[in-house]
Order: structure tokens, then C-alpha cells, then sequence
């Protein structure tokens, strides 16, 4: 965490104006836009959207392994591959996240309501390159919501949250995704990232090759691609050496670009406010 703060400390003088105000208590002061289901997908480059069987109310669970990936240069750069679900109403995404932080590899999850201008996460810890991290959503039909964790498989350690369907909403798209946009040498050598053993439940029974995914691009910046393997693997790639026209942006303008929008918002505003 210490880490963490010196990253945030040393961004505020160039990210303060990005944003109109902080929340102490995890929620976002931004109003709600007409096109709000573009709003939730901005930043997002290029990711894999998943489709479930006709007929089904919702995904009971969700679950997904990746790899850390290697560490990109120290700089001050933020980005995340991640997976989640969005609900019925396209104003609601839970992300279980695993962002670079500029010289730290982390991992936790978030859930966002765009309707009510809401946001709240999980515990953030470091992860390190090579390690695999485990994601789960599971339904509990008691309660009307779901147990969000990511597992750290070599340290045991979990980030987790109960994210509440307010409003009886239903959570039936699956997103795999890598958001935030930067200069393509910014991002981490491996060029890939691979989510595997993926594993779904529709309603409680296992619809995990009945979903259809299609592949979706936001941003090619860098030759970013969601690529489909079979039902249980799908992988994000890019290519660190590809010129983008990004790469002459000041780090002011390309915090500006990626923080006023997405998971960024409200976990640096949050961490922000702490200091």
C-alpha cells in the first residue's frame, strides 16, 4: 500500500483536474449521462462480450484464472485487464481488476452504479508478475446478490465484497476487458494476457459452452485484440512496439484522458482523499 500512496501523492498535482470532487465514502459525484451505457464502457480498449443462452434470468456465477502479467517501465501510467458482468439496465458492472499502478501489479474488485452515482470496492493488494489470480462471482438467491472475490492462488490471500442487485436488477453480460488507453511501450512486455478455466452457471446450471462471445474493439491503439480460444480461454494482446498517437500526450493529458471515467475514478479519488 505504501507504494500505492507515493503513486497517488505524486499524481495529484497532475490528476486534480480531471475530477470536481472526492468522496470519502466511495461514491462518485458525476451525474449520469444520457448515453450512460457508453459511459461505463469508456476507456475500455479492445474486450470480449459474452452472450447467454435465450430464456436464462442470470449468470449465477462467474468464474475466471489469469496470470500476472510481466512489469511494464516505472512510470505514471494505470491500466487493467479485468472480467465482470454488466446488469440488464447497462448502468450497473461489477470488474474484478488486476491494475498496473505505475511500478506495482494489484488486484481488487469494484462494483459501479451509474444510476445512483455509486461506487465501492474490495481491499487492494499487490500481486506480482507470474502469479495467478482466481475470480469469482456466485449468486446468492437468499440475499439477491453476489460474493465478488479474487484469490491470489500462490499467496491465499483474497479480495472480496457482496455486491447487493438493487432494484431487482440481473446481471446477464459477461465482459472480459483491457481498459485504459496509453502510448504502446507503456504497456507490459508480454504482449498478452490470457483468462482460462472459465467456468459459467445460468440460473444454476453450467451454461459455460452455450455462452457466445464476440469480440469487440473500442481503441485499437497498439493493435489491442480480444482474442476467442475455445469457451474455456479467451486472451488480450497487444504490441509494445507499435506507434500509437498517443505517445506524444503529456502525462497531464493522459491522465486526464483515462482517469475521468471507469474503475480509475473512484479508486484514486477514494485513495486520494485518504492522504
Amino acid at each position: 500500500m505504501a507504494i500505492v500512496r507515493i503513486f497517488l501523492s505524486i499524481s495529484l498535482c497532475l490528476i486534480a483536474h480531471a475530477s470536481t470532487s472526492t468522496s470519502t465514502s466511495g461514491t462518485s459525484s458525476s451525474s449520469v449521462s444520457n448515453d450512460a451505457e457508453g459511459n461505463l464502457k469508456q476507456g475500455w480498449m479492445a474486450y470480449m462480450q459474452g452472450t447467454i443462452p435465450g430464456g436464462v434470468q442470470r449468470i449465477t456465477k462467474l468464474r475466471m484464472k489469469w496470470k500476472v502479467g510481466e512489469s511494464a517501465e516505472s512510470s505514471m501510467v494505470f491500466y487493467s485487464p479485468w472480467f465482470g458482468l454488466s446488469s440488464n439496465d447497462g448502468l450497473s458492472l461489477i470488474q474484478l481488476l488486476n491494475p498496473w499502478l505505475g511500478n506495482q501489479w494489484t488486484m481488487f474488485t469494484e462494483f459501479t452504479e451509474l444510476d445512483k452515482n455509486h461506487h465501492q470496492n474490495s481491499d487492494q493488494y499487490a500481486v506480482k508478475p507470474g502469479q495467478i489470480i482466481e475470480g469469482t462471482l456466485e449468486y446468492n438467491a437468499e440475499t439477491d446478490s453476489y460474493l465478488v472475490s479474487e484469490q491470489n492462488i500462490e499467496t491465499g490471500q483474497i479480495s472480496s465484497q457482496i455486491v447487493p442487485c438493487s432494484d431487482g436488477k440481473q446481471y446477464r453480460t459477461p465482459y472480459v476487458v483491457y481498459e485504459k488507453t496509453f502510448p504502446c511501450n507503456s504497456y507490459p512486455p508480454d504482449e498478452i494476457v490470457t483468462f482460462f478455466d472459465i467456468y459459467a452457471e445460468c440460473d444454476g446450471t453450467d451454461c459455460t459452452n452455450e455462452m457466445e462471445w464476440i469480440s469487440r474493439i473500442n481503441n485499437s491503439n497498439c493493435r489491442m485484440k480480444a482474442k476467442f480460444q475455445d469457451q474455456t480461454t479467451i486472451s488480450i494482446t497487444w504490441n509494445v512496439d507499435e506507434e500509437s498517437q498517443y505517445k506524444n500526450m503529456s502525462i497531464s493529458d493522459l491522465f486526464h484522458l483515462n482517469f475521468s471515467k471507469g474503475w480509475a475514478t473512484a479508486r484514486i479519488s477514494q485513495k486520494l482523499a485518504s492522504l
